[in-house]
């Protein structure tokens, strides 16, 4: 999908971030193409309703990142051909699937006028949204301002970044238009971009211009011709693009010919005589000048980022669409995929909102260790200990745990454990099948000290009492000896 080979030509301006890196107290607000999710989420294979299974753990990795997500889809003003195929008349088949997991989740979602990525790319730039997660190289045609690299490993153009560090899949490449602008080895504008799309072909033009190679391409784009282009396509009426044309192709051709601004690898005399009078399809470069956004149709946006989870939701669809019926299987799923998030958002929203609740008493129990780890970039972070019961309890599902373990209690990792042999191994028997257990997850020291300073200052107390301690007892005492 997109122009192919233009992320090459931008890989230089990427800057390597950490997913989890805090980008404020209120989140890095992002817009997310849904056409791209559906594409993946083909792929997936294994379990009841796999695509949907894919959808429901990229929301659920969403959820660990401090990301705010605005999901949109295809709207009516779409192109009709893309890619020289007729796109649906009618909606996805696994839309209504999507937004019922995305409302879940407390995700937003909205419904562009015309393709989404366009739709995104003016929210981006109106400063509606921050950023666009997409792979999807198109979103700088329509001139988004800063793009966010999807992280699958599986995307051909991540694989190379993977070959230098195999085991980091917790970065991601974040562009920017200024940097893609300024950098000494691209100096690539929108307009540029744009006849770098025209050339190569894309997703309006499948073709693009015969014998026109990438570097050419990016030559002749950093020459301005896509500049110029790009200006009389949005100032001016059709007819008047459609005159200015005719002497657009003229200066094509003499850059060819003479490579008078010394961009292009050599001149390139052939190439001048396979350029038809009908290029470049003005269609085309309307699609990328103009596309059809809220800006054309005058439409205004507004976004409610502070929603919640509906555990509830998460737990029904979950139970009906993946036949996660088997409760003790349910929970021991949620305990790997979903708590350790719902902790993150719950902590997160607190800071938000400034509220602070008993559930945080509840939740929260106590930190063990600390971290600096260099898949976070050495960020601090704290090995919390929580209990999971709130959650299970936000999920309506602890009358079941009444009903079925009411013998049993969760315990704390420090509490101790009398009795015979036999009498501990079942304890920890029940204990290992109780939903309600103690469990430790990582997060960021800033978050925590945030939402419970007191606790963090009875760690590092305690931290810094076994330090001295530690230190005291290798340490050599000087004999002094009676003369």
């Amino acid at each position: 999908m997109g122009v192919p080979g233009l992320w090459d030509i931008l890989r230089p301006a990427g800057q390597r971030r950490v997913q989890s890196e805090s980008w404020g107290n209120l989140g890095l607000r992002i817009g997310i193409d849904v056409s791209l999710w559906f594409y993946h989420a083909s792929q997936g294979r294994g379990g009841e309703n796999p695509e949907l299974r894919t959808l429901f753990f990229r929301c659920t990795r969403l959820m660990s990142m401090p990301f705010l997500p605005l999901f949109l889809f295809d709207g009516p003003g779409r192109p009709k051909i893309k890619r020289g195929k007729h796109t649906m008349g009618r909606s996805h088949w696994l839309t209504s699937g999507m937004k019922e997991f995305i409302a879940a989740f407390g995700f937003e979602w909205r419904e562009a006028p015309g393709e989404a990525e366009a739709e995104l790319a003016y929210l981006n730039k109106i400063g509606v949204i921050d950023a666009i997660l997409s792979d999807d190289v198109d979103a700088f045609l329509f001139g988004a301002l800063t793009v966010i690299r999807n992280p699958s490993p599986t995307l051909a153009g991540n694989k190379r970044r993977r070959q230098d560090d195999p085991k980091d899949d917790s970065h991601s490449l974040v562009y920017r238009s200024t940097d893609i602008q300024h950098h000494d080895d691209i100096q690539l504008t929108r307009g540029g971009l744009i006849l770098v799309g025209i050339l190569q072909g894309g997703d309006y033009c499948e073709q693009g211009l015969r014998g026109c190679g990438v570097s050419i391409a990016h030559g002749l784009a950093r020459c301005g011709l896509g500049d110029s282009l790009l200006d009389v396509a949005r100032t001016k009426t059709r007819h008047e693009l459609e005159a200015f044309l005719a002497v657009w192709r003229d200066e094509l051709r003499r850059e060819l010919r003479t490579n008078k601004h010394g961009y292009l690898p050599r001149n390139y005399n052939k190439l001048t005589d396979t350029i038809p009078e009908s290029f470049p399809d003005i269609n085309v470069v309307l699609a990328y000048a103009i596309p059809v956004t809220s800006e054309t149709r005058g439409r205004p946006y507004i976004v409610d980022w502070n929603k919640q989870p509906d555990f509830p939701r998460i737990t029904a669809l979950c139970a009906t669409v993946f036949q996660w019926e088997d409760r003790v299987l349910l929970l021991e799923r949620f305990r790997t995929v979903l708590w350790p998030l719902a902790v993150f958002r719950i902590l997160r929203y607190t800071l938000v909102t400034s509220t602070s609740t008993s559930t945080l008493d509840d939740l929260l129990i106590q930190i063990h260790s600390s971290r600096r780890h260099r898949s976070t970039d050495n960020i601090l972070e704290y090995r919390l200990e929580i209990s999971p019961a709130i959650l299970v309890r936000l999920c309506n599902l602890s009358e079941w745990i009444d009903e079925t373990l009411e013998t049993t209690e969760p315990q704390s990792f420090d509490s101790p454990q009398g009795g015979s042999n036999e009498e501990r191994k079942r304890t920890t028997s029940n204990e290992a099948k109780h939903p309600g257990r103690h469990m430790k997850i990582w997060l960021p020291a800033c978050i925590v000290e945030a939402v419970n300073p007191g606790m963090v200052e009875t760690f590092e107390r305690s931290r810094k009492s076994k330090q001295v301690k530690h230190t005291a007892r290798w340490t050599k005492v000087p004999v002094v000896v009676a003369e």
